[in-house]
């Protein structure tokens, strides 16, 4: 899987030895797809449907505010019933089960080829929304809104060029899904990208890759890519020689801006865009090949399986059925981890269904995960050392189970400075939860703390 060592401020040196894939997998259609109405962090989805009716491939099941992403039917067949049903970040959400029957209207057929140059950004914009496209670079969040939210802060900050980052690999090394669809899927992301950049109003594209030699085509022709290649600027970023957590935002911003540090005005900011390699090709997906968003790329692996793959999944496809498609367990399983190793969720359902914000599931084997049973704090500062932004996990800690400190103190304020890389959970040789812990105190109190 993956190794770590160097205990640095903000530096937890990880080695990857995953399986290079080279192709990606069709997985097998659900013949019983759960397809959650809330695909991203705020508000959910409300069900446009009723059991009993028959639903298209690709249909609006979930009607959404401009706050939530729209969900489509991955499949046609009959919606047998709602009910709530555990997701993949830990939580009960209400979900819409349908069962296969009926014909396909997407699969199978020609995709197709739309211009897309001449468009408006309004219009843009209004299809990435009425697709359902969310951007998974952080916390999963409806594209569209996020793209009207940079316009509105570039244009009252008067900051002028705008600037999208484009991430091509994973901001957790344990799995690979960005860095396989940055190699193999390459022209189809920077189409992607480009239809994001005009959409935003961008003049500047910045590339962030982390392998020791580029990839991708001549930086000089990376111009050709995009509309308005005379106006555009397109710049490589290489974080190869980064420590984790090298994919954060903030960590990105900097580094961005230490490369051009002889720039008269910072690269990137916070006004502008991130996205990642799953997003810019979710866009290029739904613009160019009028398809909404209905499937996932998505790692699967681990010590527990037979066999290891990158799958293109269905929404709304069940955990087990992926897993019996890579043969099944090969040992007993300990814990199945969405979405990382380091900062990834536990599930223990079977019954998880994909969804939108899913990138990778991992099955570990129980010699490879004994029980782990937390002691006391023994005050060693490992986790003050390794943390990126400086933080003291362990006071955070301690200021936690004595309820020192609500809503607006000093142990929210400060929790709210975690960026989520779980660093000091992996170095903690006490084995205390601490990621969750500064988690759940980020989060007790909703985003305002409150």
């Amino acid at each position: 899987m993956a190794g770590l060592y160097s205990i640095k401020r903000g530096s937890l040196k990880i080695w990857d030895t995953a399986v290079r894939y080279t192709e990606v997998l069709n997985a097998f259609l659900p013949s019983r797809a759960l397809v959650s109405f809330k695909q991203q962090t705020g508000a959910a989805a409300s069900p446009g449907i009723f059991p009993g009716q028959r639903v298209q491939e690709g249909q609006l099941i979930g009607v959404s505010s401009d706050a939530a992403a729209r969900i489509h039917s991955p499949i046609p067949g009959i919606i047998r019933e709602l009910r709530t049903t555990l997701m993949p970040n830990g939580k009960k959400e209400l979900v819409a089960v349908i069962d296969l029957e009926g014909r396909f209207s997407i699969l199978g057929k020609k995709p197709e080829e739309l211009s897309w140059k001449y468009r408006s950004d309004a219009e843009l914009i209004s299809q990435i929304s009425e697709r359902g496209i969310i951007n998974t670079f952080d916390s999963p969040c409806p594209l569209a809104v996020q793209i009207q939210n940079t316009r509105k802060k570039r244009s009252s900050a008067q900051k002028g060029i705008g600037s999208l980052l484009v991430r091509l690999f994973d901001s957790d090394p344990t799995y690979s899904t960005d860095e396989f669809l940055a190699r193999t899927r390459f022209d189809g992301i920077l189409q992607g990208a480009a239809i994001t950049a005009k959409a935003m109003g961008a003049s500047r594209i910045v590339l962030a890759y982390a392998a020791k030699k580029w990839f991708g085509p001549p930086e000089e022709k990376l111009k050709n890519f995009f509309p308005g290649k005379d106006t555009i600027d397109v710049q490589l970023v290489n974080a190869e020689s980064a420590r984790y957590p090298c994919g954060d935002g903030r960590e990105l911003i900097n580094l961005v801006n230490r490369i051009g540090k002889k720039a008269e005005k910072p690269l990137f900011t916070y006004n502008d865009l991130m996205i990642d390699a799953v997003t810019a090709l979710a866009v290029r997906d739904a613009i160019v090949c009028n398809i909404p968003m209905m499937e996932r790329y998505i790692h699967v692996s681990g010590s527990a399986l037979v066999s290891s793959a990158m799958f293109k999944v269905r929404i709304g496809t069940r955990i087990g059925d992926i897993i019996e498609e890579c043969g099944g367990f090969s040992a007993p399983p300990s814990k199945i981890v969405i979405n990382g190793l380091l900062r990834g969720q536990a599930i223990y359902d079977l019954d998880t269904p994909i969804t939108k914000y899913t990138k990778a599931v991992c099955v570990l084997a129980r010699e490879q995960n004994p029980d782990s049973v937390s002691m006391s704090c023994t005050r060693c500062g490992c986790c003050i050392s390794i943390c990126p932004v400086g933080i003291e996990p362990m006071k955070l800690y301690h200021d936690f189970i004595n309820r020192i400190s609500g809503p607006g103190g000093r142990t929210f304020s400060t929790a709210r400075l975690c960026t989520g890389c779980a660093s000091c959970s992996c170095v903690c040789p006490a084995r205390i939860p601490l990621y969750q812990i500064v988690s759940h105190i980020k989060n007790e109190f909703g985003e305002d703390g409150k």
